[in-house]
């Protein structure tokens, strides 16, 4: 059976209910396909100009990993946090 791949705009939507369910700051999300030769599905990134210390980060990071994770049904993906 085929895989059936999640398009980026549902993906960057999810990513939206995610981030505002728990009162995540973000400014803009990017959601793009990976590279082929990294062996890497999607590339998620959310850029905030709120300043947030490195473990906050790393917490946001993590916990938007598990959640998507659900969703993507196995596919690799990197998920970014960047304090702009």
């Amino acid at each position: 059976m085929a895989k059936v791949k999640v398009s980026l705009k549902n993906i960057g939507e999810l990513t939206k209910t995610i981030l505002e369910k728990n009162k995540i700051p973000y400014d803009e999300i990017k959601v793009s396909e990976g590279e082929r030769e990294d062996n890497v599905e999607y590339i998620i990134a959310m850029y905030s100009k709120k300043e947030l210390p490195f473990d906050e980060t790393i917490e946001v990071r993590k916990k938007l990993y598990k959640e998507l994770k659900e969703v993507l049904n196995g596919d690799k993906f990197i998920v970014a946090y960047l304090v702009i």
